[in-house]
């Protein structure tokens, strides 16, 4: 949802907290990056973050970097980078923000870390 396109669900309504982090998607390789994006959901209707409102992201992969997409003013899209040398199978993503009752609310996401692709290939070379 654009920050200027106005929301469709009533801002006086609570939005229940997500406790058990949900399957990822396609997962990020190793040494490679990938972009994520929260949005806050009042009975499943996407809504605009009430004033003052903000994102705090966050997982639990010590070797991996959360940077904030510059395209995206609201905070709500993340890119994610795992170095080549992350052992980790998986990692655990993190949205919270607060609603418009002033409650945390809190999404997670697990995100399959993909083993680096090695891309092989053969050389011939002329020695006489």
């Amino acid at each position: 949802m654009t920050p200027d396109k106005p929301s469709k669900a009533p801002a006086g309504k609570p939005t229940p907290a997500h406790s058990k982090p949900k399957p990822g998607g396609n997962g990020i390789p190793a040494g490679g990056q990938g972009t994520f994006q929260a949005q806050l959901l009042n009975a499943g209707v996407p809504m605009d973050l009430p004033p003052g409102s903000s994102w705090q992201w966050s997982d639990d992969d010590p070797s991996s970097t959360i940077t904030m997409d510059p395209s995206d003013p609201t905070g709500a899209t993340v890119i994610v980078t795992v170095p080549a040398s992350d052992t980790a199978s998986q990692l655990i993503l993190t949205a919270v923000t607060t609603d418009p009752n002033g409650n945390a609310v809190t999404g997670t996401l697990t995100v399959p870390v993909n083993p680096e692709v090695s891309v092989f290939t053969v050389v011939i070379t002329q020695t006489a």
